[in-house]
């Protein structure tokens, strides 16, 4: 209306005053018409009204507004008188476009021209030192206010609350704060906000409750603050409150509400109260969006995440990198394949799939699957492949068993100039590992030394592993002894290579050396040192890492409790055996198979079917490693009907298909007692392919029985299944 009645004069040749230029000119501010802005000021040239300093001030207000600094400092130079306001508004003009430096400069100039700050320079130049995060500025800002009167003005002072709250210094702020008189809800806000900003929660939730206390309702920057200290601080409850207070007072469950909200309940795992506020909330932005999807997909949710995905497109909001990522790395198994192709197919047509971290990632998604080629041909695609793209290429490789082809991507990668990290290294020692290829896991050593990474812990661990699990102690033990900290992994990871390679008298060795140097015992090297124990057949060791077990209170752990079964029976100590068993709070099923195969290695068959009979009273049922603990007891006690209602038990009563150890034991049962033909006919009929056991056990027979009529087949078959150099081959050169 201002500016239609300014035209309007112009038209009518009516020449405009001071007053009038003053009204036009805040019009032009509010609306931000730069043009209009510039024709004014045109005109006051034209009209030397343009030295009027009220005329100037709103000049550069004007200026401001619209994001024309240099015209506002322009007008602001050329003034030949300036006041506080001049200043003020060419201050909040440079502060507001996030300049900090500038101003703080301009309010040392407005001092050294003796004009007296007020209450709007003040709250500016603090806004400034916090941008800044400037205490040393802020201090001698602070000093001069309280100079000049203001220590005890609310906007000033909160501005003061905010700046050291910014800048890390709490107790400055709250100082402040406690100063305060009259404190308002913006008060209250900015010491709230800098706890929960600078990681003090529980504090920020104190000062959240005297609020309250103090009658003071809080809006949405304070609901916002105070729930995100909820998040970060566990505390549950309290955001369930700050919940509460949102509907008792009928606020709006505004979008930046909702979305803290959104992020508590997330955090606690309650999806189903987070999906209830998503669903209420009036306004759903990218975060609303994002973070509910994301939840879904981070929680194996795939087919909620999608059916929100898909809801998200048709409310018209676009797919950002995060969310894509999040949900590319849900799809990372069997399952989650197809939505993963689903979703390369959408970000291909909406032009978001030749982002590299989205395609790294959908290399990293293929490969996963075991999708391989696919994740090859997306590789392949890769202008620049980083770090990223490599590793998660060779890391596919590595976790489906492919390790040539992982170790050569590796060579590749390295002739591309890109050196390879422990993670990637560590990827495809895994695949050595788990096939026991010493060979090829030397070659990955090697390289690992030439990259200067043998000294990292994780990566020393697993070449230890590596050695030890492929039987070559000594090697795993030199590198252990090479270490420059010695902790429970590392001795963990040692004596474990020395238990699994049947050495338990080094085992037990480490064990006592790791206590002499005062490391620490957890329930894993507990478990290893009796195991060790178990492999020599010492009681008194086992005995004294028993009582230490006591000690440490673990003896009724599950795992600790069937690993001192498993020791006691082993050393043929079947009483100590069942009374451990008895004091175990939880009898699991591997509690129970490690109590029958005491009793089953040292001959007490009877007792340990009676073991299967209490167990399916506790509504337990029995596993194959079961049986076959039972079988090999009646076997090598030489009770063939026994050894055979056993076995006719696991065919029907059951259910199980018998395995390959079962019918092993019942071939074994017949030779021992010299039913060749039957165990021979079993041989030939058994549903499995037998192994060179059953053959050695009937060769071993036909030996012992003198029987010289053994068909050249048997002999061939068992020679067929057994390697030259193995031991187990000469009852066949005997034939």
């Amino acid at each position: 209306m201002a500016l239609k009645m300014f035209e309007r004069m112009q038209q009518s040749r009516v020449k405009p005053g001071v007053a009038i230029f003053s009204t036009v000119l805040k019009a032009c501010t509010m609306l931000k018409t730069l043009n209009g802005g510039q024709i004014l000021h045109s005109q006051m040239l034209q009209d030397e009204l343009a030295i009027d300093m009220n005329l100037e001030n709103s000049l550069i207000d004007m200026y401001g507004k619209c994001g024309k600094l240099e015209d506002a400092h322009y007008v602001f130079d050329r003034m030949l008188n300036r006041d506080v306001v001049s200043w003020n508004s060419l201050i909040s003009v440079y502060v507001k476009h996030g300049h900090s430096l500038f101003p703080i400069g301009l309010f040392f100039q407005m001092e050294a021209e003796n004009v007296i700050p007020c209450r709007m320079t003040y709250s500016c130049i603090l806004k400034a030192c916090s941008n800044l995060e400037d205490a040393r500025i802020g201090r001698y800002i602070h000093q001069q206010l309280v100079i000049n009167g203001f220590e005890s003005d609310v906007i000033v002072v909160n501005a003061l609350i905010n700046m050291y709250a910014k800048c890390g210094m709490l107790r400055d702020a709250e100082i402040a704060f406690n100063n305060l008189e009259h404190k308002t809800i913006v008060s209250w806000g900015a010491i709230i906000s800098g706890y929960a900003t600078q990681g003090y929660s529980m504090i920020s939730l104190r000062f959240f409750d005297s609020m309250l206390k103090y009658g003071v309702k809080p809006n949405c920057v304070i609901l916002a603050a105070t729930l995100k200290a909820c998040s970060s601080s566990n505390a549950k409850w309290h955001g369930m409150f700050v919940h509460y207070c949102i509907v008792e007072n009928s606020i709006e469950l505004e979008t930046i509400i909702g979305n803290s909200l959104l992020e508590i309940y997330i955090t606690f795992g309650s999806l189903q109260d987070a999906y209830s506020v998503f669903e209420r909330l009036p306004h759903k932005d990218d975060i609303s969006w994002n973070t509910m999807i994301s939840a879904y997909a981070q929680e194996g949710y795939h087919q909620l995440a999608f059916q929100l995905f898909e809801k998200m497109q048709r409310a018209g909001f676009r797919v950002h990198q995060p969310l894509a990522i999040s949900l590319i790395k849900s799809c990372t198994t069997l399952r989650g394949k197809l939505h993963g192709m689903f979703l390369h197919s959408f970000l291909i047509e909406t032009g978001e799939g030749s982002d590299v971290m989205i395609l790294n990632t959908f290399v990293s998604m293929y490969a996963n699957c075991g999708s391989l080629e696919d994740a090859q041909k997306i590789f392949d695609t890769l202008q620049d492949r980083s770090l990223v793209s490599w590793g998660a290429l060779i890391s596919g490789y590595a976790a489906h068993g492919r390790g040539e082809c992982a170790l050569n991507i590796l060579f590749k990668m390295q002739e591309d100039g890109v050196e390879p990290n422990d993670v990637i290294y560590l990827s495809i020692l895994s695949v050595y590992i788990s096939r026991g290829d010493l060979q090829q896991g030397r070659l990955v050593h090697d390289q690992i030394v030439r990259a200067e990474l043998e000294r990292l812990p994780l990566v020393a661990h697993t070449i230890i592993h590596l050695y030890a699990h492929c039987g070559s102690l000594e090697e795993g033990l030199n590198i252990f002894d090479r270490l420059s900290i010695h902790d429970e992994v590392s001795w963990g990871i040692i004596m474990d290579g020395c238990a699994q390679n049947e050495d338990g008298v080094l085992a037990f060795q480490l064990f006592q050396r790791m206590q002499e140097e005062g490391v620490e015992t957890n329930m894993v090297i507990f478990i290893i040192a009796l195991k060790s124990c178990g492999i020599t057949g010492s009681i008194q060791q086992g005995h004294l890492v028993h009582n230490q077990v006591i000690d440490c209170g673990l003896e009724v752990e599950s795992e600790i409790g069937t690993t001192l079964i498993d020791m006691y029976g082993s050393c043929g100590y079947l009483r100590e055996a069942h009374k451990v068993f008895n004091m175990l709070h939880e009898q699991d099923l591997c509690s129970w198979n490690a109590l029958i195969a005491g009793y089953s290695q040292h001959g007490h068959g009877k007792l340990a079917l009676q073991c299967i009979q209490d167990m399916q009273e506790q509504h337990l049922q029995p596993d194959a490693w079961t049986f076959t603990s039972v079988l090999a007891a009646f076997s090598h006690e030489g009770q063939a009907h026994s050894c055979n209602s056993t076995f006719a038990q696991i065919q029907s009563s059951h259910g199980h298909i018998p395995r390959i150890e079962h019918l092993n034991c019942v071939i074994d049962n017949w030779s021992r007692i010299g039913c060749l033909d039957e165990a021979e006919r079993l041989l030939q009929t058994m549903p499995k392919l037998p192994n060179s056991i059953g053959w050695l056990a009937l060769l071993t027979a036909c030996r012992t029985f003198g029987c010289n009529k053994v068909g050249p087949k048997i002999v061939h078959e068992a020679a067929g299944l057994i390697p030259e150099d193995d031991s187990t081959s000469a009852p066949i050169s005997n034939m």
